[in-house]
Formats: C-alpha cells, sequence, structure tokens
C-alpha cells in the first residue's frame, strides 16, 4: 500500500483581525465626523401645580478644541449661547411641558498627540500650579488607598524614566482588570480602590485606577469623558462615551493614555474629547428652573458618523517575525521571534498581538506590550505548542502572524508533521531566555553572525562541524570579542568596521533528541547569538511488549497471539520487517517507518504447532538511516495438548522437515 501524504494550509489573513472601518480610522491622518447629543426633558407638576418661568441646561458635554481636535462647525437646537466650556440652552418661559436640546459638530480629528521626544527625569521634582489640583484623591479616584499606593509604588520601583513609568502602570491596568460590561460597573462608576480589589470594570473604571496611581505615585493625571470609535462585539452601537486619561509630562503636556484600548502615549483619531475633570464622575449637563415643577429627562443621546478620512499615517513602527525552528512535529513546542522598530523620534508603546491560529497554542499571552525609546528596536517572543493530535497524514503549514491597532501586520510560516522533530518547552524556553538575554543588550555596536552544520542530524559517535562567519555591520571596530559555542569553546577576536571573522568548532553530544546549540559573541557593550538547530539520533530499538498467549491449547483449537511493537529510541526505526515463525511456516509484515506503538492481533490455529512445547518466535529487524540493521526477538512458549493418534504421527513427521 502506498502512504500518501497531504499539505495542510492553515491560512491567517490579517485583514480579518479588524474591520476595515476600524483599520480605516485609526491609521488615518485625521477624520472628520458628524456628531450630535441630544436628550429629552419633561415637566410634571409639583405638589399639584405646574408653572415655570425659565429653564436653563448648561451642556458640559459636546466636542472641544485642542491641537488634535477642531470644531468646523457648531449647531443647536434651540439656539444655545456658546461660552468657554459649555453651551446654555434657555426657556423662558418653556412653550410646552415636553421639549429638549440637541447640539451638532462637525469634528476634524488629527491622528496627533504631543511627542515625548526625551527622557524625563521620574520622580517629578516640581508640578506647575495648573496641574497640581490632578494629584489630589477624588471621590472615585481614591488615589490615597493604601492598596493602590503599594501597588503603584511596586509597578515602578527602580524606573526613573517618566514615559515608562506611565506606560508600565497603563500596561499593568490593561491585562489585570477584566473588561466586564456585565458587572454593577455598567451602570455605578466604582472606586479605582473597588476596581484594584475585584479586578473588573468598564473604561471609567480601568481608567480610575489607571489615573489613582499615577496620582498616587506624584504624577499628575486627569480623567477624560469622551466619545469613540469601537469595532467590539460586545457593543451594538459603533459610537458610544468612553472614558480615557491624560497624563502631565513637564516641557510636553497633557499626553493621552487609553488602558481600555491599549493606547499608551496616543489614542486614535476616533477619540473625541468632550470633557476633563478631577474625577470619573462628571456632570454632562446641569439644569437650572425657576418655578413649581419637577424635571424629568432622558440619558443623553449620543450619534456620529464618518463623514471624510484623510491619507493613511506613515508606518509608525516596523515589524519582522520569524518562527525559530522552520520544521517541527506535532506536539512540540516552537518559538515565535518578533522585531518592533520605533521608526519615530519620540516614545512610543504598542501593543503587539500574535494572530490566533486553532493548530497552535501559546503560552504566553496573545497581547503583548512594547515601550520603545526613540528609534529604539526590541524583540518578543512567543513559546507556542502544536496540537499533538493532528492527522498524522497531514502536513501542516502553520501561519505564525502579529499585528497592531493599526492593522500593520507581518507572517511567517513553519511545517509541522507527524515526523517532525520534538522540542520540549524546556528547550525552547532556554532558546527564548538566550535571545532575550542579547534583545536587553544596550547596543551602540553591532555584529551578524552566520553559522552551518556540516551535519544536521548526527549519531552518538559523530560530531558535528559547526563553521561561523562573524561580521561587523556596525560603525565602530569591535575590539576582544568572546566567540563561544554553547559556552564551551571560546575564542576571543577582534573585528574592523565592514570585516568578516571566520570561526571553526566541533560540537557532539550525549543526549538523543533535538538539540539548538548557540554561538554567542560577548563583550561589554555588545551580546549577540545565532541558534542552529542538531539533532542526535541514537541507534533505533524496538521492543515486544505486552505478549499474550494461552500456555496451553488443544488441538483443533483457534487462539489468539497478541503483543505490542513498540519504538523506544529517539531515532525512528525504518524499514522494519516483523517475522512471527512457528513450525508450520512463517508469516511476515512490512512496516516503513515505526513513529508509535503498533498493536498486533494475530489469529492462529492450533494445527500449526508440534505436540508438546512450541517456541513461537517474534523476530524484528529494522534500519537507520545510514542502512545498518538492528535486530529484536521474543518467544511465546505454547503447549499443544489432546492431540488424537493420528494427528499426532502427521505432526511427528512435520517435526522432521520442521
Amino acid at each position: 500500500m502506498r502512504a500518501w501524504i497531504f499539505l495542510l494550509v492553515l491560512i491567517a489573513l490579517p485583514a480579518v483581525f479588524a474591520s476595515q472601518e476600524a483599520e480605516d480610522i485609526f491609521a488615518s491622518e485625521a477624520v472628520t465626523i458628524d456628531l450630535t447629543v441630544s436628550s429629552d426633558l419633561t415637566l410634571t407638576p409639583k405638589n399639584g401645580d405646574l408653572s415655570v418661568e425659565y429653564l436653563q441646561a448648561d451642556l458640559f458635554f459636546f466636542p472641544k478644541e485642542d491641537d488634535a481636535q477642531q470644531i468646523i462647525t457648531i449647531s443647536s437646537r434651540p439656539q444655545a449661547d456658546k461660552f468657554n466650556d459649555y453651551l446654555r440652552f434657555r426657556w423662558e418661559p418653556p412653550e410646552s411641558t415636553e421639549f429638549g436640546y440637541s447640539a451638532q459638530a462637525t469634528v476634524q480629528v488629527r491622528n496627533f498627540f504631543p511627542r515625548v521626544m526625551k527622557k524625563i527625569n521620574f520622580p517629578l521634582t516640581s508640578v506647575p500650579e495648573e496641574a497640581r489640583e490632578y494629584l489630589k484623591p477624588s471621590e472615585h479616584i481614591d488615589s490615597g488607598n493604601p492598596n493602590i499606593i503599594n501597588v503603584a509604588n511596586k509597578l515602578v520601583q527602580g524606573h526613573d524614566d517618566l514615559f515608562e513609568v506611565v506606560s508600565e502602570l497603563a500596561i499593568w491596568t490593561k491585562n489585570n482588570v477584566a473588561y466586564n460590561i456585565s458587572t454593577l460597573t455598567a451602570d455605578v462608576s466604582q472606586k479605582a480602590s473597588w476596581v484594584l480589589q475585584n479586578r473588573q470594570g468598564v473604561c471609567d473604571e480601568l481608567t480610575s485606577l489607571f489615573v489613582a496611581m499615577c496620582r498616587a505615585v506624584g504624577v499628575p493625571a486627569r480623567f477624560v469623558t469622551g466619545v469613540s470609535y469601537t469595532s467590539s462585539p460586545l457593543f451594538a452601537r459603533k459610537w458610544g462615551t468612553h472614558g480615557w486619561a491624560e497624563v502631565y509630562f513637564p516641557q510636553v503636556g497633557w499626553v493621552p493614555f487609553d488602558p481600555t484600548f491599549g493606547e499608551f502615549g496616543w489614542v486614535d483619531p476616533g477619540h473625541i474629547k468632550m470633557m476633563t475633570g478631577l474625577d470619573a464622575e462628571q456632570p454632562g449637563v446641569r439644569f437650572e428652573w425657576q418655578g413649581n415643577a419637577n424635571l424629568e429627562y432622558t440619558k443623553q443621546k449620543v450619534d456620529a458618523s464618518i463623514t471624510s478620512l484623510a491619507k493613511r499615517i506613515s508606518p509608525v513602527i516596523a515589524l519582522e517575525v520569524k518562527p525559530i525552528y522552520d520544521e517541527v512535529g506535532f506536539g512540540s513546542y516552537n518559538v515565535v521571534q518578533a522585531t518592533v522598530e520605533n521608526l519615530q523620534p519620540y516614545y512610543l508603546t504598542t501593543e503587539i498581538r500574535l494572530a490566533r491560529v486553532n493548530e497552535i497554542e501559546s503560552i504566553e499571552p496573545l497581547d503583548r506590550q512594547v515601550i520603545l525609546k526613540p528609534r529604539e528596536k526590541k524583540t518578543l517572543f512567543w513559546r507556542v505548542q502544536v496540537d499533538p493530535g493532528l492527522y498524522e497524514k497531514f502536513v501542516y503549514t502553520v501561519p505564525v502572524g502579529i499585528y497592531t491597532v493599526m492593522n500593520d501586520s507581518v507572517i511567517a510560516t513553519f511545517t509541522g508533521k507527524a515526523q517532525g522533530v520534538h522540542h520540549t518547552r524546556v528547550d525552547v524556553t532556554r532558546v527564548m531566555n538566550t535571545l532575550s538575554e542579547d534583545d536587553e543588550k544596550v547596543v551602540s555596536q553591532n555584529i551578524e553572525i552566520s553559522c552551518v552544520s556540516d551535519k544536521e542530524i548526527i549519531y552518538p559517535e559523530d560530531k558535528a562541524n559547526v563553521n561561523c562567519n562573524l561580521r561587523n555591520i556596525g560603525t565602530t571596530p569591535l575590539k576582544t570579542v568572546t566567540v563561544c559555542i554553547d559556552e564551551k569553546q571560546c575564542s576571543t577576536i577582534d573585528i574592523g568596521i565592514g570585516q568578516t571573522r571566520q570561526l571553526s568548532f566541533v560540537q557532539g553530544f550525549t543526549v538523543p533528541g533535538a538539540n539548538t546549540i548557540f554561538v554567542r559573541a560577548k563583550s561589554p557593550e555588545l551580546s549577540k547569538s545565532s541558534p542552529l538547530p542538531i539533532a542526535m539520533l541514537d541507534n533505533p530499538a524496538v521492543n515486544i511488549t505486552e505478549l499474550s498467549y494461552p500456555a496451553e491449547i488443544a488441538y483443533g483449537k483457534k487462539f489468539t497471539l497478541l503483543f505490542l511493537l513498540k519504538p523506544s529510541s529517539y531515532n525512528t526505526p525504518k524499514n522494519l520487517n516483523l517475522v512471527v515463525k512457528t513450525p508450520a511456516g512463517k508469516r511476515v509484515f512490512e512496516i516503513p517507518e515505526l513513529s508509535d506503538a503498533r498493536p498486533f492481533e494475530i489469529e492462529m490455529n492450533s494445527d500449526e504447532l508440534l505436540t508438546g512445547t512450541n517456541d513461537i518466535g517474534l523476530e524484528a529487524t529494522y534500519k537507520d538511516d545510514r542502512g545498518k540493521t538492528y535486530k529484536t526477538t521474543a518467544t511465546a512458549p505454547i503447549t499443544l495438548t489432546d492431540v488424537p493418534f493420528f494427528p499426532r504421527i502427521l505432526l511427528w513427521f512435520r517435526s522432521w522437515f520442521a
């Protein structure tokens, strides 16, 4: 029988990670939006009487102009007087008991935010008068709570860069507080201390906790109430009220942070700022009237629609992704390595997401945040495991893709197959830790390492010759660089600018399996590693186990011989021939590769035996990749009983030939 291998490609399309409309909004230089805020009012009698001389409504919940937001047009119904922070509607007197108000604005929101261009020292030694108010605790932002102070201090301990401090607080809030619209927080805003204790809430609660932690470490922060766009399936409407924060940076100003959306140091132009304040609970409208009446009003309704989009912004970051191993077996682990480079001259914190693929599972969270200094490059790692239950006759091309909220994305692939190399979790953790150590170095010089082995697979008695080229791709001569293979064999070299040095190593292994060796170049200024996978194959071995058979069998009866043919080596036995011998002859089974245990159930007749004790022989011969032959044997002693006279004579003659 011919074994057919099928190729199965698992396709992940970055375009489905976010809706096209969301991508257009988040990545546009500017978005023009028509916005309407409205509410219905009803006057009812008070103590049986209804008389009102005037009614006044001051609407604070409407768009404000700043560096990122321009009001193109604004109108109202009825006509309102415009003040600095609010619109004033006035009915003198109201002509009806049922009426309402609405404010319409066309707003252009730019993809702009105050840039932090250089390091600002933390803790802050001075805060200007206009920002000091936002260091105080408030009703819902209880920054003086001991638990909030304790957590915030632990998170910022050892940091002296303000942008990094604020980003760490925002990242912790997003990753440790679950967004839960079904909780009490959906209707009644909870205190920051409650959110810290219960670890759940909606946007207001996440923002309140983040602002409280900023204030707890002496950083002014204020609450922003506005309108935002979302493509989340949790919400029936795409536009709705939303809360985020602004944090004060000396010599820069108020910088936006949205811990709910994962936008740290910036917000997308789907955010329309309406109000800022000390606390999360800020009145969006205030009513005043004179007369004998009660006032009922509906919750303010927000309607928004996009009228135009500007061109897409230039890329803010550059992404690269690759798997460490190009081919692995089912159930094996692999490492996904992503490189994120800040292309801008200012600080940036961005969220990178590993695309979800059903056939692999990540140990690390899919969403990762990375804080980048101007022009800085960092590396992220995910350890992933291939599903061990995949169909063994398929070869899977597994995509590994990363993407951002702006839908910048890159994809690479690796192959998964039943006979692929199996890397353990311990192995890939060591690989990840080694590569992470390189990334933590502050490198002013750079080196490129390229290594090849003359053998991808070796046996216990073999050694691999590893040849490496080390090239200085930086702008500084490299002096006294120590180059080691697996931290054992080392050489110290100098490499001039643009020069290449060649080194050779001889490497052997004692433990069978998938091995990753590292060639590492180190000096006080740099650390660079090059992983090189080499598999060590032991001699193939097969066990014949779980033998089951009757000790005695009466003549004329049938019986079953049961056993398990099981590989006991890392190296897969190949071209296996199994011979089952009886006095009457033999049966032969051919197995191209014995990758897993294989049960046998052989129906036999007693007339295949001789009178007395019979040793049924089992012999398995098999080969390795080099063609070397190995053998495993076993016997099953069975006594034939109750043989009649004439069959006994026939069996006696057979014994001569046997």
